[in-house]
């Protein structure tokens, strides 16, 4: 098993930077994300162009956090996204054209939402069969054809579905006898690999653990190696590199970066907690076979506060050991 060593650069991007020496060969990079003025900033996604979705909170007059809102940080600048007249909106998905997915609550029902590039209509994604219509669905992720993957409840249990041009196009429950109570899935790709995790409750023991489905149907766990019951996919890449988090034997959280059978843990330098929660990777073409990779997700400071996070790492020929 891998790791990726804690050590980082200063990386400009209208943030506060953290930075330590760096080897030439991989050059990894962290830097922090925080959105002016919150007191509570997760990045949620970030696209080949470097464009970030995530969730911040304001702090309140009574010393607690606003309810959630959505933001785009592109070039620099933070937009907030919110769905007019929801009590919370997050962003949680956004593709290379720029197009976002996340969900929203309007009176008392969980909506997903998809919101195209350049619009400021919101598209709701609500989960029907029939007479039937979810209370309680939301989007996670969409890769480039615009398949969108999240989640619905229906008679209790927490279902994952593939949505593309106003269809259900797949509805995903991970197969584990009545040991498996919920599913959720948050990344996808053009070949209809899926990823996300299910919760097992085995004689009152509750875990989590990490899932991907492949195009033909196969439900494959894949939790983190040593992890203390709870393993979790969040995206896949074209090239079925998968990032995600778990918590180790002490309870602390790590992201990590896996393919084929290989993992790497991500840790914000000092951080109590990491977790990774997307991944882009775009060619680097002055040199052959080198690509670099862009991580991002949450990380919480020793003063507990939550911060995102993008980390940058070069891979491929001559560039580390991820292919």
């Amino acid at each position: 098993m891998k790791r990726i060593v804690s050590i980082a650069a200063a990386l400009l991007l209208c943030a506060s930077i953290f930075s330590l020496p760096t080897t030439r060969a991989q050059n990894p990079r962290f830097t922090t994300i925080d959105f002016p003025g919150a007191a509570f900033t997760v990045a949620n996604e970030v696209n080949e162009n470097g464009d970030i979705v995530g969730v911040y909170r304001m702090a309140t007059s009574t010393g607690g956090l606003s309810q959630p809102r959505g933001f785009l940080l592109n070039n620099g600048q933070f937009t907030t996204v919110h769905k007019s007249g929801a009590a919370f909106t997050r962003a949680y998905g956004i593709n290379n054209a720029g197009d976002i997915v996340g969900d929203y609550s309007l009176g008392g029902v969980l909506y997903g939402f998809l919101l195209r590039a350049g619009s400021t209509e919101f598209q709701t994604i609500q989960y029907t069969d029939g007479a039937f219509a979810s209370t309680n669905t939301d989007a996670w992720g969409i890769d480039d054809q615009g398949q969108i993957t999240g989640g619905f409840v229906r008679q209790g249990i927490r279902r994952a579905y593939v949505w593309h041009d106003g269809v259900f196009t797949r509805v995903l429950e991970a197969p584990f006898s009545n040991h498996s109570i919920r599913a959720y899935t948050h990344g996808v790709n053009s070949r209809g690999e899926v990823v996300g995790c299910y919760w097992r409750n085995d004689d009152g023991e509750i875990t989590m653990h990490s899932l991907r489905v492949t195009p033909e149907g196969d439900y494959l766990t894949e939790n983190f190696p040593d992890a203390m019951g709870m393993s979790m996919h969040w995206r896949i890449t074209e090239s079925s590199l998968i990032v995600g988090h778990y918590d180790d034997m002490d309870g602390v959280g790590h992201g990590y970066l896996y393919k084929n059978g290989e993992y790497e843990a991500i840790d914000f330098p000092d951080a109590i907690r990491t977790e990774a929660h997307g991944i882009a990777e775009r060619q680097l073409f002055n040199r052959a076979g080198a690509r670099q990779l862009l991580i991002v997700g949450p990380y919480v400071d020793s003063n507990g506060v939550t911060h995102g996070y993008l980390f940058t790492r070069q891979i491929g020929v001559g560039q580390g050991e991820v292919r």
